[in-house]
């Protein structure tokens, strides 16, 4: 099914991006729950969010205001919201949701690239954007992370597109989303996450924020290294998650692009390619930088309590919704009960 275009754009309003935040929510959550054997590279499950909006008509504005709500839902859920990431993560959603909107609205009637054609396009630009983002923290090197991430973006973008054309031609839940509903009620987590923030709290999330910041100026090996164990063991003690892997993958992955950019004493003599003590050092000093800015990040907004404050207290409601209706088993198929997971989550049927 092509996209729609409706004759005026919708102008969402606060309902609507509330809903539609929660299914970006929804579909980060997923994402982060799979490995990730390549760094920097992200499926896009949360594209198919800004897919939705598009075959609703949401006008230009209230598109790229659900992008930016994307960039930030995307920062808290994954505990990057501070860090670098995010910096990536803004710039890939600004390319990609651009490309989307303009493929999606510069058609002839029905005629113009279908959905296949608007998530790969999106993807693409998406990837570049993020490249070319990337030079900022890691230099030229992240050009040759280019090839890999925009091919696995592609097939990614691919499926994706697929599976919209699939849910858009036996769902006509974009009309339903049009219809003014009453807002589900809220959860009792929802109605009390106005609290303040206590002041232990506060001046640690302060401190954190300074200490990232004098990493990020001073970019010392072993100041980087000691803050990225000091954020490991105090996640630990506040029972946060910590992931080694994501760490050992990244920095070996510097490591083996530092052979394309020699710079110093040889350490290791590959014949074509050298290890070199600078690009080596270099490199394994951006990757520490990099995987402690994402630790600190995570102890910060633990410290601030981001995921309960009380703006998102209705896109939590609407996320409890779908999760609580969606049941593939019940309802015959994951497209299905997707369908039926946001019709009841939107009309409050939970």
């Amino acid at each position: 099914m092509s996209p729609t275009r409706p004759a005026q754009g919708l102008r969402a309003t606060g309902r609507h991006l509330s809903f539609l935040t929660a299914t970006v929510m929804l579909f980060s959550l997923a994402e982060a729950s799979l490995p990730r054997i390549v760094p920097f590279f992200r499926i896009g499950l949360s594209n198919l969010s800004l897919m939705l909006a598009l075959q609703t008509g949401f006008c230009f504005p209230s598109f790229m205001v659900l992008a930016g709500l994307k960039v930030l839902v995307q920062g808290i859920v994954g505990g990057t919201l501070l860090s670098y990431v995010t910096v990536l993560s803004a710039a890939s959603t600004l390319g990609s949701s651009l490309t989307m909107f303009l493929i999606s609205r510069l058609r002839a009637g029905d005629k113009g690239p279908g959905w296949v054609g608007i998530s790969m396009a999106g993807a693409l630009v998406g990837n570049i954007s993020q490249t070319l983002a990337g030079t900022l923290f890691l230099g030229r090197q992240a050009l040759y992370l280019f090839p890999l991430i925009g091919g696995l973006g592609l097939v990614s973008s691919a499926a994706l597109g697929l599976w919209a054309e699939r849910f858009f031609a036996v769902s006509d839940f974009p009309a339903v989303l049009r219809e003014t509903c009453p807002a589900p009620a809220m959860s009792p987590a929802a109605e009390n996450n106005g609290h303040r923030i206590p002041a232990p709290r506060l001046a640690a999330a302060v401190i954190l924020v300074a200490a990232e910041l004098a990493m990020l100026v001073l970019r010392n090996i072993w100041l980087s290294l000691g803050l990225l164990l000091a954020s490991a063991v105090f996640r630990l003690a506040v029972g946060l998650k910590v992931r080694p892997l994501r760490s050992i993958i990244l920095l070996t992955a510097l490591a083996l692009l530092s052979l394309f950019t020699p710079s110093g004493k040889v350490l290791l003599d590959l014949g074509a390619l050298s290890f070199t003590s600078g690009a080596l050092l270099g490199a394994l000093t951006r990757g520490l930088t990099l995987c402690a800015s994402v630790g600190i990040s995570r102890l910060v907004l633990f410290c601030l309590d981001a995921r309960n404050l009380g703006a998102l207290g209705g896109v939590m409601s609407y996320l409890g919704a779908m999760t609580g209706a969606f049941s593939p088993a019940r309802d015959g198929g994951f497209t299905e009960a997707a369908d039926k997971a946001l019709r009841a989550a939107w009309r409050g049927d939970v």
